[in-house]
């Protein structure tokens, strides 16, 4: 009998069934424990799922790159009661930031943008 090959899209879609039946990540084998307090905040384009029950109103949260949709950003701080602190050097999202989030106390915008190194960058 001649085996053969399995393809590799197929070989890595068997490999992921196999960990997620068993219950563990595929790189680190550690053990993946279901939730049941996952929530989406913001919109489909900028929101994000999050496990609501490790946040409160003492939880500080940091968003880099805020662009033109900080509906996850305001989400933590209605849904949540979260302190917001966001990154953004662009001039097109400062402008936008500034008008959308206003004088919202929890929610601190900087600016300026990250990166590894001191450095000046062109936006």
């Amino acid at each position: 009998m001649k085996l053969r090959q399995v393809p590799r899209g197929v070989a890595a879609k068997l490999r992921d069934a196999t960990f997620k039946l068993i219950g563990r990540d595929r790189i680190s084998f550690a053990k993946i424990r279901r939730r049941n307090d996952l929530k989406h905040i913001g919109t489909e384009y900028g929101g994000w799922i999050v496990p609501v029950n490790l946040l409160g109103s003492r939880s500080i949260c940091y968003c880099i790159g805020c662009g033109e949709d900080i509906s996850f950003d305001l989400g933590l701080i209605e849904a949540l009661g979260c302190y917001v602190f966001a990154f953004d050097p662009t001039p097109r999202a400062i402008k936008y930031v500034r008008k959308v989030a206003g004088q919202n106390p929890q929610y601190h915008f900087s600016d300026i943008g990250l990166w590894d190194k001191e450095d000046r960058l062109k936006f």
